[in-house]
């Protein structure tokens, strides 16, 4: 038996995200944390002080970016 999976990077509806483990990581309030609500992304700070939301496809361009390998130069 096999289980799909699927990232939350790739979710693109409310049903695909009410399917998913966890729609939040990591579950302790005393760290950055993110949430995915399915049309936006909320990257919240530490034990309550506040959020930003972004756009889900503004947020996969900058985590498109980030983990995109650049050429680096080399050290003199």
């Amino acid at each position: 038996m096999s289980t799909e999976t699927k990232r939350p990077y790739d979710v693109r509806d409310t049903e695909e995200l009410l399917s998913m483990e966890s729609d939040n990581y990591p579950q302790d309030s005393g760290v950055w944390s993110i949430l995915h609500h399915g049309d936006t992304v909320s990257i919240h700070a530490p034990s309550g002080g506040g959020w930003v939301d972004i756009p889900v496809e503004q947020f996969n361009e900058m985590v498109d970016w980030y983990m995109r390998p650049q050429p680096v130069e080399a050290q003199k």
